[in-house]
């Protein structure tokens, strides 16, 4: 029997019968069981080199899950991503603290801020991380005894569980702020007061972690519709620098801020210098010998307070 090779004999084409069958007579039983063999060696690899946290997020490397979206931050759908699943409304219901009589949980930072406004009515916050929305809240002070509302942030989503408990009076997300101009997925160590993204290569160390989206600011601000910030505090536990270098200040007004310098990766120094660029002077520093405060107070140069 001829072998043909699109319709013309293949002997015509160079190949004698014998070694075209040779060709053909490839044993491809064993190549599918080779292959498959593979497949299951690169899965069993992947197994053992991840580990579960308690949540059940798995906790390999932080660079298998830190990829950013294509999309940016900043377009229709990508603020509109925000706005539908990680913005909550202010609470109607009264507070629910878990000490009421403390008007001011902050230590220190809140105090500076009202001074500087002259205990100002009325005035826009942001606040992140939150954590429960109580415990050393900077923005508690002006929300309980001023009437000003704003937004408070937590990616951890423990914390911020607890956080809707307290009934704030402002609007609250269970996102965090991305240190890229762009939205992202990180994994998020849950450790309290102390829980922050888990940086690229970092183990957590048996610590359990969550699957967070964050945002870069400005999103929150699009979201909101706001684009004066009367004050706006950020402690997130060593990514401040980052945070702020992702703000366009030429586009948003933020008129003090308070900023932790205690665990950041680059020195209190540059973020003093980086925030001069940008128009701000430093008012003061509030710190405390049991180190529940380490911030810069900022403030932008020529702004009415």
């Amino acid at each position: 029997t001829k072998l043909y090779c699109r319709g013309v004999p293949c002997g015509a084409m160079g190949f004698n019968d014998k070694s075209l069958r040779k060709l053909v007579a490839v044993p491809y039983p064993k190549v599918l069981v080779c292959l498959i063999f593979c497949c299951l060696l690169l899965y069993l690899y992947s197994i053992l080199h991840e580990s579960t946290g308690t949540d059940g997020v798995r906790e390999s490397t932080a660079d298998r899950v830190n990829n950013a979206f294509e999309e940016e931050a900043y377009t229709r759908n990508g603020v509109a991503d925000l706005k539908k699943n990680h913005l909550f409304s202010p609470s109607k219901e009264q507070y629910n603290l878990s000490n009421p009589l403390d008007t001011n949980p902050s230590k220190g930072q809140a105090q500076t801020i009202a001074s500087l406004f002259h205990n100002k009515r009325n005035g826009f916050f942001i606040e992140c991380g939150g954590l429960d929305g109580e415990t050393r809240s900077n923005t508690l002070y002006m929300e309980r005894q001023l009437g000003w509302t704003g937004i408070v942030i937590e990616g951890d989503p423990l914390n911020f569980k607890e956080m809707v408990s307290k009934r704030r009076k402002a609007w609250i997300s269970d996102a965090c702020l991305s240190v890229h101009p762009y939205p992202e997925e990180v994994l998020f160590k849950q450790q309290k007061n102390i829980g922050k993204i888990l940086a690229k290569g970092e183990d957590p160390n048996g610590v359990s972690v969550a699957r967070v989206k964050c945002f870069p600011l400005y999103a929150f601000t699009l979201a909101l519709e706001v684009d004066v910030v009367d004050y706006f505090s950020l402690d997130v536990e060593g990514n401040e620098y980052e945070v702020l270098k992702t703000i366009p200040f030429e586009k948003l007004l933020i008129k003090t801020l308070s900023v932790e310098f205690a665990h950041d990766k680059v020195s209190k120094e540059e973020i003093a210098s980086f925030m001069g660029t940008k128009g701000y002077y430093v008012h003061s520093m509030v710190t405390r010998s049991d180190f529940l405060a380490n911030d810069f107070i900022f403030v932008k140069t020529g702004v009415d307070l």
